[in-house]
Order: C-alpha cells, then sequence, then structure tokens
C-alpha cells in the first residue's frame, strides 16, 4: 500500500522549494489540507508548518482534512476537550512561524437538498 500522506508531503515539499525561489506573487500563499485518504499526523502538520514559514515564506494553512469528523458530519459540536490540545498546538506554531491559521468546515453533508 503507498503512503499517501508522505509522498504528497515530497510533492508539496518540491513545490514549495519552487514558489520560494521567485517572488511571492500573491497576499496569501500556503497550504490547504483538504484531501481525502490517510490523514497526516499531528507530527507531520507541525513539521509541515514549520517548514513551509521557514523555509518558504509561505503565510497561511487552512486545517479541511476530510476525515475529521469536526470538520465535517459533526462541524456543529464542539472538538472534544482531549482533542483541543492538539488544534491549540497547531495555532501556537503557525503563528510561532508567520503562518494564520484558518479552520474550514465543510457543512455539506448535513444540508437536505
Amino acid at each position: 500500500m503507498v503512503d499517501y500522506g508522505i509522498n504528497l508531503l515530497s510533492i508539496i515539499g518540491l513545490l514549495a522549494l519552487m514558489v520560494k525561489v521567485k517572488k511571492r506573487a500573491f497576499a496569501l500563499s500556503g497550504v490547504v489540507e483538504g484531501f481525502y485518504g490517510p490523514p497526516w499526523s499531528h507530527e507531520q502538520r507541525l513539521e509541515m508548518i514549520k517548514f513551509f514559514g521557514r523555509e518558504c515564506g509561505f503565510n497561511i494553512y487552512i486545517y479541511a482534512p476530510k476525515d475529521d469528523p469536526f470538520h465535517r458530519e459533526r462541524w456543529m459540536e464542539p472538538y472534544p476537550s482531549n482533542q483541543i490540545g492538539n488544534l491549540s498546538e497547531l495555532v501556537r506554531t503557525c503563528k510561532e512561524f508567520g503562518i494564520e491559521f484558518c479552520f474550514a468546515i465543510s457543512p455539506g453533508l448535513s444540508l437536505r437538498y
């Protein structure tokens, strides 16, 4: 089985290095974690934030993993207290590396068409 998370991080890393070579053309540049498939671990997210802030000059990270039930199915419920710590650490790390943390929701599953 292929580890898509590691491959995706490698691909994003290469793209980020290419972007660093050029002057930033947009006010916001960064990453949207909004894919389906194996999620990044908390540690991978932290390393990604540090790398993009330190090496690439990115300034935004949009947290929107599709496997997170509080992003999709349970978007109206507060996060359990045992998960708030990880989100808080992501926010602190973003701030430390000059990256704006943006929390996205995907309420589409709860809509009745």
